[in-house]
């Protein structure tokens, strides 16, 4: 028999290794499940609606599983059509 090295995780690696055989979900995996099944156009209006709450684009970023970068985008994005909408 062949004896394989443990590793010891921590509980951040556990909990993703939870999610990943289907296991019990964290309250924030679930809420970013719940925010890609949604269609662009409610993604993008959730994305508005946490940013119009004051949370930072950092915090975002985090609680949507996405990249600082693209929360920056569909913000310019729809202040862009905002501004063009008032004109």
């Amino acid at each position: 028999m062949i004896r394989r090295p443990t590793l010891t995780l921590g509980p951040e690696a556990h909990e993703r290794r939870q999610e990943r055989i289907g296991g019990a979900l964290s309250t924030e995996a679930l809420a970013r499940f719940h925010f890609h099944a949604l269609a662009p156009t409610e993604q993008t209006a959730a994305i508005r609606r946490l940013a119009a709450a004051g949370q930072g684009e950092h915090t975002i970023a985090h609680a949507t599983g996405l990249s600082v970068d693209m929360i920056r985008r569909v913000l310019a994005a729809s202040n862009a059509n905002n501004q063009g909408n008032s004109a």
